[in-house]
């Protein structure tokens, strides 16, 4: 059995449970709230478990007043969607759906951890004159064109243009090499 059909196979129990247990209260102004209650917190229970216990290596990523201020944001979500029942078409069939915020709240509280970058220690900076106008007009045009060599994910546009500077430095020095031989 796959991880998705384990989370639909507990989403479903938990919405069952929620049913029965509104099915047996007894008739009164917090009975429609009881159901939606039982089968989020138990949805809820279960997502932070396999969390914490069964899944990736998470941290928490907001602070316990925070944590439980979103919570109670959230309940007031699901609690607003109770008391507009009577406006809500298909009410009794979308009421099971409501637990499924607690995807939601487990995405803000719980940070997934991803594999760091390697560090490696930047390029040496070597000593390069301002550019002129000139230079500048040929960087541009090396922008303007599809085949940006020097460009590289997380190096921001300084970056790629001190790159394109020493390159272009490079070629310059090794054309003058050739010409004078």
């Amino acid at each position: 059995m796959g991880l998705a059909a384990l989370v639909i196979l507990v989403y479903t129990t938990c919405n069952f449970i929620g049913f029965v247990v509104g099915y047996l209260l007894p008739k009164g102004l917090w009975t429609p709230y009881v159901p939606l209650l039982v089968s989020y917190h138990l949805f809820l229970g279960c997502l932070v478990f396999y969390q914490v216990y069964m899944g990736e290596k998470v941290g928490m990523s907001l602070s316990i007043p925070a944590t439980i201020f979103t919570h109670l944001i959230i309940l007031a979500v699901a609690f607003g969607f109770v008391m507009g029942r009577i406006y809500v078409p298909m009410y009794r069939v979308l009421n099971y759906a409501v637990p499924g915020l607690a995807f939601l709240e487990i995405n803000l509280l719980f940070q997934r951890t991803y594999k760091k970058k390697e560090n490696r220690p930047p390029d040496k900076p070597t000593f390069i004159p301002v550019e002129s106008s000139q230079e500048h007009d040929e960087f541009l045009q090396y922008l303007k064109g599809s085949k940006r060599e020097y460009q590289r994910p997380g190096r921001g546009l300084s970056q790629e243009f001190d790159a394109w500077r020493l390159g272009e430095a490079k070629k310059r020095a090794a054309a003058a090499k050739a010409l004078a031989k």
